[in-house]
């Protein structure tokens, strides 16, 4: 699996830096994937240390961006980053370089809450977004 057949236009926020950073994210997912069925384990570590940084940047952004645009539930939003963050560092931690099947779950599921979220946060951004230019 790639991060295009992941992606899909519908999921897009910005247009822009935040949509870009989010398809970079999948595709760290699926190269760490990749990385471990190839056997790759001594780099798994430093593809966490990477996606644990990247998530980062991204919460950076997105929050900047929802300031900028005086969206009423950024700091639900924030918030929400947070506890993701600490999600998924506490899923990659124990299991860094276990095993190729270990990891593979692991991006597995980081990969479903990249896009839970997106889907159940980011989405109503765009929904703030379009409502403000209609009205």
């Amino acid at each position: 699996m790639n991060e295009a057949t992941i992606w899909d236009e519908g999921l897009s926020i910005d247009r822009g830096p935040i949509d870009l950073q989010h398809k970079q994210l999948l595709a760290l997912t699926t190269t760490i994937t990749a990385t471990a069925k190839a056997g790759n384990l001594a780099e798994i570590h430093a593809l966490f240390l990477q996606l644990s940084r990247e998530c980062r940047l991204h919460f950076l952004t997105e929050e900047a961006y929802m300031e900028q645009l005086q969206y009423p539930h950024r700091e639900e939003h924030r918030q929400e980053h947070h506890r993701l963050l600490r999600h998924v560092e506490g899923l990659m931690e124990p299991r860094v370089a276990d095993s190729p099947g270990d990891t593979a779950a692991v991006m597995d599921c980081i990969r479903s809450l990249v896009l839970m979220h997106i889907l159940n946060d980011d989405l109503e951004i765009r929904h703030f977004v379009q409502e403000q230019a209609s009205a």
